[in-house]
C-alpha cells in the first residue's frame, strides 16, 4: 500500500448531519463488505455523495506530496474513487488535507487494506482545538 502518493487537497469540503439510512441508499454509494467504515457528515467534493469513514486506534501513516503523515481518521468515496484525508490536527472541513484517486482495484484493495487498520471507535484529542 505503500505506491500510494497522497496529493494535497484543493478541495472546498461541506459539513453537514449524516443521513443515516441503510448502506446502498440513494445517499451512500457503497458496496464494499467493511467492518469499520460509516457514513461520515462530509459530502465528497466532486459529487455530493455523501461519504464513509474510518477511524484508526493508532494512526495510520501516508505518504503524502510533503512526506509522510500519520493522521487518525480517513474519508472515502465510492463514486469517485477517492480518498480523503486530514492534515493532521484538523478536521477535513479546514480545507487544507491530502486526497488520493485510485482506479477501482487499486480503490477497493486500499479500502481493505484501510479497514483492517481501522475502527468505528471514535477519538479526542485529535484536533489542535481539544488537547
Amino acid at each position: 500500500m505503500n505506491s500510494i502518493i497522497f496529493r494535497r487537497s484543493n478541495f472546498q469540503y461541506v459539513e453537514v448531519t449524516a443521513l443515516w439510512k441503510p448502506i446502498g441508499s440513494v445517499y451512500v454509494e457503497w458496496s464494499f463488505l467493511t467492518l469499520n467504515f460509516y457514513i461520515s457528515s462530509y459530502l465528497c467534493p466532486e459529487c455530493g455523495n455523501h461519504m464513509v469513514k474510518t477511524v484508526f486506534p493508532n494512526d495510520l501513516e501516508i505518504v503524502t506530496e510533503e512526506g509522510s503523515a500519520k493522521i487518525p481518521r480517513i474519508f472515502a468515496c465510492a463514486n469517485c474513487g477517492t480518498i480523503h484525508a486530514p492534515r493532521p490536527g484538523y478536521k477535513l472541513s479546514s480545507n487544507n488535507g491530502f486526497y488520493a484517486r485510485l482506479d477501482p482495484e487499486s480503490f477497493e484493495n486500499f479500502i481493505y487494506h484501510l479497514d483492517s487498520k481501522g475502527s468505528t471507535t471514535g477519538r479526542r484529542g485529535t484536533l489542535f482545538n481539544e488537547r
